[in-house]
């Protein structure tokens, strides 16, 4: 995010950054919690399916912690 979008928000940009590393690691989890247990509520998933949601939950995870280093790096850089 940019200076200016940051200024834009209500959130301030730290605590968005940490906010983001946070739902980041929900991700990761759901994630793995997809792959181990191959069910959604009682619906039980095939394999293909269980490899899709979990590695998209995984990939969006990671990018939600990348960016909110990303976002703490540049907060840290404007001080």
């Amino acid at each position: 995010m940019s200076n200016q979008e940051h200024q834009n928000t209500d959130t301030p940009p730290k605590w968005r950054a940490w906010l983001h590393i946070g739902m980041g690691i929900v991700y990761l989890l759901f994630g793995m919690m997809v792959f181990y247990v191959k069910k959604f509520g009682s619906i039980d998933l095939s394999e293909p399916v269980v490899y899709m949601m979990s590695a998209l939950l995984l990939i969006y995870g990671a990018f939600r912690i990348w960016r909110g280093f990303a976002d703490l790096k540049m907060v840290n850089n404007n001080k």
